[in-house]
């Protein structure tokens, strides 16, 4: 009787094995598993091509079909096995078949047909869209317009030498009311180690000329103490008006899984506050409003009632449209909001008294620790004529990177400036985001050598 197998794990051939029945006669395409993985034939330890399935079985052959294993998106390991093989019986047929003389010839024409066959069992998998395939070259040398972005997923620069580097964010971006005025919170990495930064700029302007922004420069292991870091902007609050006596939202503050001790409601009116008299004078007018807040669970389940955090009221006889943010302490949790005007809207068409729900932030719990092993850059930039939108994605920094350097006398230093190419070797050996190597895997006294030439 005729053997057939389905080997189920190609590294295990003992294991996983479905046992098939077949009587001399039968066809190989007969006998084919109705699966969805690929998988090769092999009929007596030969690779049989799907054309030849139709050929009918010996008495004594062996029938095996080997299902093929799915990597995650990187090298197939079986097709490297069958390409060694075939390098391996070419550098042995092609001298035995065609002798001395054309035994080269006859080993690369034997490699060419081998890995011709190798691509059409096995054929190369076109990468994924994973975020390892999709990751893109580092912006420092690009020809491509500078900025700052947020390249998620991507990994953290290392920089060693002298840049101007437009660093990336570190966290996102938020804007917040104080007195009437914007200020726009923007987090940066510059890059993992520490760095001797000589200039801050926006665009090709020192950022000390610019009297509306403050700056923060946080080593590695420092703490931010400029801002919160850690806030969530929600998406479903974006400027709708506020009605009377008509709760808007609830929307969810911060996403599952974390944490929020305080929320902050900007509300803003847009036309500002007044009623225009006969005499074309402004009256004051009011607008009061009422902000609640409740716990939800991470499935968005409402586990707690409603609570008043706050019953406000803005006054103002101006037609410049008025901002305000209201910020609130409540307990650790997960929060959704909704906010309620408590006034009667003035419809007359001298009344400016509208009011809109600009945004809704959570600010996150923070020790204000930042990433270990980074330096990063702190900027809050107060909203006027002086700084543009597009000119606020333009920061960019001029710094040389500090690190170690060895002497044979001494050993190793503090992080000092440098744009040594040897200590930026031994770094690229020895950090904990590279090789991490130890010293008595360098050689240090030739790095050192180097370093004076």
């Amino acid at each position: 009787m005729p053997i057939i197998a389905v080997h189920h794990n190609p590294w295990h051939p003992g294991k996983d094995v479905q046992r098939l029945n077949a009587a001399k006669g039968n066809r190989i395409c007969d006998l084919a598993p109705a699966i969805s993985k690929p998988y090769i034939c092999l009929v007596n330890g030969e690779v049989i091509l799907r054309r030849g399935w139709t050929r009918e079985i010996a008495e004594n052959d062996i029938v095996q079909f080997l299902v093929l294993p799915q990597g995650g998106g990187g090298s197939n390991p079986l097709r490297m096995i069958l390409m060694l093989a075939v390098m391996v019986f070419a550098a042995w047929a092609g001298p035995a078949w065609a002798g001395a003389t054309y035994g080269a010839v006859a080993t690369a024409a034997i490699g060419i047909v081998g890995a011709a066959l190798v691509n059409v069992l096995i054929p190369v998998r076109a990468p994924s869209n994973s975020i390892a395939s999709t990751e893109s070259a580092s912006p420092t040398y690009s020809v491509s317009s500078q900025g700052n972005s947020a390249r998620i997923g991507e990994p953290i620069p290392v920089q060693y030498g002298r840049h101007i580097s437009w660093p990336d964010f570190a966290a996102s971006p938020y804007v917040e009311y104080s007195g009437n005025e914007q200020y726009l919170y923007q987090l940066f990495c510059i890059g993992q180690g520490e760095y001797d930064i000589e200039a801050i700029r926006i665009e090709d302007t020192d950022i000390n000329q610019f009297a509306e922004v403050s700056t923060e420069v946080i080593p590695p292991g420092g703490k931010l103490t400029l801002f919160p870091a850690n806030v969530e902007t929600s998406v479903e609050v974006s400027g709708q008006e506020m009605l009377t006596g008509t709760p808007l939202g609830a929307f969810v503050a911060n996403e599952a899984d974390t944490k929020a001790n305080r929320l902050a409601f900007d509300v803003v009116c847009t036309r500002g506050l007044y009623y225009a008299n006969d005499s074309g004078s402004l009256s004051e007018m009011s607008v009061s409003f009422r902000c609640e807040a409740r716990l939800i669970d991470d499935y968005g389940t409402a586990i707690g009632d409603w609570t008043v955090l706050g019953s406000e009221v803005i006054k103002a006889a101006t037609s410049t449209p008025q901002r305000r943010s209201y910020r609130y302490t409540v307990s650790p949790g997960r929060y959704e909001a909704r906010i309620t005007r408590t006034d009667t809207k003035n419809t007359n068409s001298r009344a400016g008294h509208e009011i809109c729900w600009a945004s809704l932030r959570a600010y996150l719990e923070d020790a204000g620790t930042v990433y270990p092993g980074m330096t990063l850059l702190a900027v809050r930039i107060r909203a006027t004529n002086n700084i543009s939108q597009q000119a606020s994605r333009k920061i960019n920094v001029i710094a040389t990177r500090k690190l170690p350097v060895w002497n044979p006398e001494t050993g190793w230093s503090a992080p000092v400036a440098t744009r040594s190419i040897a200590w930026a070797f031994a770094d690229a050996c020895k950090a904990e985001y590279s090789a991490k190597l130890n010293d008595g895997r360098i050689d240090l006294p030739a790095l050192y050598e180097l370093d004076r030439i």
